[in-house]
């Protein structure tokens, strides 16, 4: 739920956090908020704080995995303030998710199950 409140605030926690994740010696990947309902937040506001979320976690070293390609407001149904997708939407999400970590996205990247399974300090 960070898209509710003041964004320059919730931009800083985050760039806090993934300070304290690299200050552990972790790497740091986020995963972006899926679409809520079109009630939740109004449309327009959620893609412009998803810019600026994907901007700052980036510029911060994480690399950033997208929710808003792997969900559809639309399958919260019509004009709701919901933000919690079915079970079956959620499993659809994950899958996607999972799929996209298992591909590099630079030569230096490697795919989530080879980093799982180097050895610590890898």
């Amino acid at each position: 739920n960070m898209i509710i409140g003041r964004r320059t605030e919730k931009l800083a926690d985050a760039r806090a956090l993934i300070a304290a994740i690299h200050d552990n010696g972790s790497g740091c990947i986020w995963i972006g908020p899926p679409q809520p309902g079109d009630l939740f937040v109004d449309p327009s506001v959620y893609e412009d704080f998803i810019a600026d979320l994907k901007r700052t976690v980036t510029r911060a070293g994480c690399r950033y995995i997208a929710s808003d390609d792997k969900t559809d407001r639309r399958d919260l149904g019509r004009h709701t303030k919901d933000d919690h997708y079915s079970r079956d939407d959620a499993l659809a999400w994950a899958y996607k998710v999972l799929a996209e970590l298992a591909r590099p996205v630079s030569r230096d990247d490697r795919p989530l199950a080879a980093m799982l399974a180097a050895p610590r300090g890898d």
